[in-house]
């Protein structure tokens, strides 16, 4: 059974999943863990996957990370889904996973759901996991302000945290033991550890932010569903 995940001052939650909430607390902290100024790759995040339903906002996330920390950012929809919404055949996306598992940094933004055959590889690699873990009505809140969606988005979005989430905990807890994990209940606590790592970027570094021309693009973009 997933230990429980204490909650932290931002109203999101750090540690669970066997991770020592110890290990985050220094991490989006101030001090030793802070990267020098010079280089802009966070000390201690070089591999970042992030996790979410869909409108949970991992791409706003993801982006606002590659600003701040110079990282590279990987949109998986991209990679995995061919024209017309066909999955990725299998055995090429294992040969992906293998090659994007091979680079020193990366942000991976995206939830494939029961489509992702390749989860546990990249989480071996991955030095930090964040899961938003947004209610339902906020989720479908921001689905409908964007468009519409399909029948199976709304119901792997639905299902999400009852069946998808636990899934995603297993996989975590068997592939990643030692990495961070920042489990984030609120755009409040998104916006705190963006606030957080802004502290210890490079002076000067312009963050995406949602109300930009290229955010509101983004956020217009179709949403892909995973396989039911």
């Amino acid at each position: 059974m997933a230990s429980p995940i204490p909650p932290d001052s931002a109203g999101g939650l750090i540690g669970g999943y066997g991770h020592p909430a110890s290990a985050v607390l220094r991490y989006v902290g101030t001090g030793a863990a802070c990267a020098k100024p010079r280089d802009r790759h966070h000390g201690r995040m070089r591999r970042v996957v992030i996790f979410g339903s869909g409108a949970a906002g991992k791409s706003a996330l993801a982006r606002q990370l590659g600003d701040l920390t110079g990282l590279p950012v990987i949109e998986l929809d991209t990679l995995f889904w061919q024209p017309g919404l066909t999955p990725a055949e299998r055995a090429g996306w294992a040969a992906r996973q293998h090659e994007l598992r091979s680079r020193d940094t990366w942000i991976i933004d995206g939830d494939l759901g029961p489509c992702d055959q390749e989860l546990g590889m990249r989480l071996s690699a991955a030095d930090t996991i964040i899961v938003l873990d947004l209610a339902f009505p906020r989720v479908a809140w921001r689905t409908l302000r964007w468009g519409r969606e399909r029948a199976g988005y709304w119901r792997w979005v639905r299902a999400y945290r009852r069946r998808h989430l636990p899934q995603i905990r297993t996989v975590i807890t068997a592939n990643a033991p030692r990495a961070r994990l920042l489990v984030l209940r609120s755009p409040g606590a998104v916006r705190r550890l963006i606030s957080a790592l802004r502290q210890q970027a490079t002076p000067g570094s312009q963050p995406w932010r949602p109300g930009t021309a290229a955010g509101r693009r983004q956020r217009r973009a179709p949403l892909r569903t995973p396989c039911a």
